[in-house]
């Protein structure tokens, strides 16, 4: 058993070891537009690297995305920096060096990031049952195949939240009765991270911790955990501990009001009719936040991450 967690933990730090390299190039974007090398020097085919700008242009040129912009490096320099289309089809904006991005789920990672610090400092083990700092999580349901509910064959821990394997999921994943009672409950209209998670608790899992994998809502329970250890709210950690550090100007749970300008208004394919606006209703600069992982943290590409709460609820226009 000693030996498979320790294993487990060797993969989740090996992971979380791959991603760190994106969040470290903290240039600011202004030096990085003009910082490319030469791709040779690090190891990158010059030739093929063309090839990258003539895919992804045609992504615009068929409808599939309204703008996007590309970045490669290899330690620490960048190669290829490249931006296409517009980040406002609306407003013909074309897409920026310092567009500033919704990450939605990319801030998942970000979260991992924190907690790993914490574990790194001694504030946090792998195995730390997740009742000892969310204790309405001891008395959390699991779904069973019969359409009952049993209770939990051991603690959720610290690693299934990393992990996916909690049992906790969310509302748009499938049609149980689990995904119901999440629908129901409504928890996109949580105030904030504290009462999103409580109301987390009272709703059964998936299945048991440790059993099977299922993507949901568990970092959002891990960033109430981040609070709960350090006393501040996750984004001010996240801000002073990770962003701030790496000179991420651009990257944050908030979107400034002189910024707003910058931002890439998001759309969908998902009704069949080609690119349509994600929605039109404005979005208080304030209302990015509670460091809720399903929306996102905003990024300028250069910088690897940005402000948040803009997901699919609302778009924010200038």
């Amino acid at each position: 058993m000693q030996l498979k967690f320790k294993r487990q933990r060797a993969m989740l730090l090996a992971a979380l070891t791959c991603a760190l390299p994106h969040f470290a190039l903290s240039q600011d974007y202004r030096s990085s537009a003009n910082a490319t090398t030469n791709p040779e020097t690090v190891g990158f085919s010059e030739k093929k690297l063309a090839h990258i700008k003539a895919r992804m242009q045609s992504y615009v040129d068929e409808r599939k995305l309204a703008g996007l912009s590309t970045l490669l490096a290899r330690k620490g320099r960048i190669v290829h920096f490249e931006q296409y289309g517009l980040q406002d089809l609306e407003r013909q904006t074309p897409m920026q060096a310092n567009t500033i991005f919704r990450l939605a789920s990319m801030t998942k990672p970000i979260t991992s990031v924190a907690v790993m610090m914490l574990i790194e400092q001694g504030k946090l083990r792998l195995d730390d049952p997740v009742e000892k700092y969310l204790p309405a999580f001891a008395l959390t349901k699991v779904y069973s195949v019969e359409g009952k509910f049993a209770p939990l064959a051991r603690s959720i821990t610290i690693q299934d939240l990393l992990m996916h394997t909690s049992g906790l999921t969310a509302a748009k994943f499938g049609n149980t009765p689990v995904h119901r009672q999440y629908r129901e409950a409504e928890l996109g209209k949580a105030a904030s991270l504290k009462e999103l998670v409580s109301r987390l608790a009272t709703l059964p899992l998936l299945h048991q911790p440790g059993t099977a994998w299922s993507y949901g809502l568990s970092p959002d329970v891990l960033s109430r955990i981040v609070e709960i250890v350090t006393g501040v709210p996750f984004e001010q950690f996240v801000e002073q501990k990770i962003l701030q550090p790496l000179q991420m100007r651009d990257s944050g749970f908030y979107l400034p009001e002189e910024k707003r300008i910058r931002l890439a208004a998001a759309y969908t394919t998902a009704n069949g009719n080609g690119l349509q606006r994600a929605c039109h209703k404005p979005l208080p600069a304030r209302q990015f936040g509670h460091g809720l992982n399903r929306d996102g943290l905003l990024a300028v590409r250069a910088n690897a991450l940005e402000p948040r709460r803009v997901g699919r609820r609302a778009c924010a226009q200038a």
